[in-house]
């Protein structure tokens, strides 16, 4: 089925009205997962009363470079507030029959190509995520940024390794525009490809954006990593195209 997404992180962005939302820092300063809860069920109404099936948010990146640009879209710089404000979200967002996708998986948070040790990694930028994926979290969207000179949506220990295998994720893996370089990135977790073509002059193929499906047609190398089974018609208590849904209105937002 098709699916419509609507961008935030502050409340819906769509081109159809929608409730204005109150910014993601002042929802952190209320230190309350109930108000995070309460903030994710408007959104999520919203999103079904407009017909969409995810919105992307919360947004659970970190801010602790005041030099990223997106840091009044965060929670702050804790990651364990951010966790928890984006677990209130998932939840009530996923409360009225629409799918929560959690961004920007991985790191996302200061230069295009981040050096972390593990333990960094995975006790302070993994955490809102891990948080997010216990809580049941449908979808995540993975980032522009390379982890340790890896693209992170082609990042086969950060994505198939932790999230999948490590937390047994169950959601669906979304790029950001523009962030598949390769058909091959299947086999390392991703399984939806938003349009945009990649800017990479090494990526191993010439406009990837947009062929993603074609590599379902053709005899994909299986890894250990690898399900193509994986994907949102496989979420349980969602349907794509379910109430004003994707199947009728069809395409992206």
């Amino acid at each position: 089925p098709s699916l419509r997404l609507a961008d935030g992180p502050h409340g819906l962005v769509t081109r159809e009205d929608s409730t204005g939302m109150v910014g993601t820092m002042a929802l952190a300063a209320t230190w309350s997962r109930t108000d995070a809860e309460q903030h994710g069920e408007a959104i999520g109404r919203d999103a079904r009363l407009l017909g969409m099936d995810v919105v992307l948010e919360p947004f659970v990146n970190l801010w602790r470079d005041l030099n990223y640009m997106r840091g009044s879209n965060t929670y702050g710089e804790d990651p364990f507030l951010a966790g928890q404000i984006g677990v209130g979200m998932v939840k009530g967002i996923q409360s009225q029959n629409v799918m929560a996708q959690v961004k920007h998986y991985v790191a996302n948070d200061a230069n295009e190509n981040v050096y972390i040790d593990d333990q960094t990694l995975r006790e302070v930028y993994v955490a809102p995520f891990a948080a997010a994926a216990e809580a049941g979290a449908a979808s995540m969207m993975c980032a522009y940024n390379k982890v340790n000179g890896t693209y992170i949506c082609g990042n086969c220990d950060a994505n198939a390794g932790i999230l999948r295998d490590e937390m047994d994720w169950k959601g669906f893996m979304t790029s950001d525009w523009g962030a598949t370089h390769g058909t091959e990135f299947i086999n390392a977790g991703l399984d939806l490809e938003m349009p945009g073509a990649s800017d990479d002059p090494n990526a191993k193929a010439t406009g990837v954006a947009g062929n993603m499906s074609a590599f379902f047609g053709l005899n994909a190398p299986k890894t250990d990593k690898s399900d193509v089974g994986r994907g949102a018609g496989g979420m349980p208590g969602f349907g794509a195209g379910g109430p004003g849904g994707g199947d009728e209105g069809g395409g992206m937002m």
